[in-house]
């Protein structure tokens, strides 16, 4: 875990003991030992990336693959925005105005108003893109 916004009084315990977190500092433990958070009313931001041991092989590791897949995908569901489709994520990761000659969607030379702002399509929840120089 890394602390990124960590209010006073937020503790972990894993097995018997206690911790806290320390924003910008990193916090490893095992999660296959028992354990529990307590927090605040403030919010608290952690960054959690997991791993498993290397020795971890065959039905162990597919058990574990499975287990991550559902952990992250019921998690993706409850807390993250809505998805990007491809087109999008090519106008968020693979545009920068700076380096292009001509703007994609307008062909001019790009200007403030090609830079893309991007909502939620409603019928799909997917993020979409709209640009101001092409009035779509």
């Amino acid at each position: 875990h890394l602390g990124l916004r960590v209010p006073e009084g937020c503790r972990i315990r894993v097995g018997r003991e206690w911790r806290q977190w320390e924003e910008g500092k990193t916090l490893l433990f095992d999660d296959s030992f028992e354990h529990e958070v307590v927090t605040t009313d403030q919010e608290r931001i952690v960054l959690l990336i997991r791993f498993w041991h290397p020795q971890c092989i065959g039905r162990e590791s597919e058990y574990m693959k499975r287990d991550d897949r559902i952990f992250n995908w019921k998690n993706f569901r409850k807390t993250f925005p809505p998805l990007p489709d491809e087109d999008v994520e090519k106008v968020m990761f693979g545009y920068d105005m700076d380096d292009a000659e001509l703007c994609l969607q307008c062909k001019r030379p790009p200007s403030e108003e090609c830079m893309p702002s991007f909502y939620m399509d409603k019928a799909t929840y997917r993020l979409r893109a709209s640009y101001r120089c092409t009035g779509g």
